[in-house]
């Protein structure tokens, strides 16, 4: 699966009411770092909600709402130079679903809580 849409650029949230006033409280800016809004959904699979990140933005660190997870981290190379959409830049991100039918035992459970992480079974799609 792809998609092609413009590199996301940084923008600070809306500071003319109550939100304004417990930022100033909590001694935080109004940025949030760039973002792009992803969705992705199946019917045999559980959907995933998430914003991904260029690695370069300058808000990572501080983002105003704290969303920003290494795992979400984007890293944008240039574009093949006979890329058909005269594209400049390209970016992959692999989206792992898990499966509706997987049901985790105890023992895959107290594994993971003992630091012994084991993986579920995924499906995998480039973004």
């Amino acid at each position: 699966f792809w998609f092609y849409c413009l590199k996301p650029t940084e923008y600070a949230i809306d500071t003319s009411g109550p939100s304004a006033d417990l930022l100033k409280m909590m001694g935080r800016h109004p940025n949030r770092p760039a973002h792009i809004h992803m969705m992705v959904t199946h019917d045999d699979y559980i959907g995933v909600t998430a914003q991904l990140y260029p690695n370069d933005d300058p808000w990572l660190e501080t983002d105003t709402v704290c969303a920003v997870k290494d795992d979400l981290l984007l890293d944008f190379k240039p574009a093949a130079k006979d890329d058909p959409l005269k594209a400049k830049l390209d970016v992959e991100y692999d989206v792992r679903l898990l499966s509706k039918k997987y049901k985790p035992d105890s023992s895959m459970l107290m594994a993971n809580a003992a630091g012994d992480r084991k993986e579920a079974p995924l499906a995998t799609a480039n973004l």
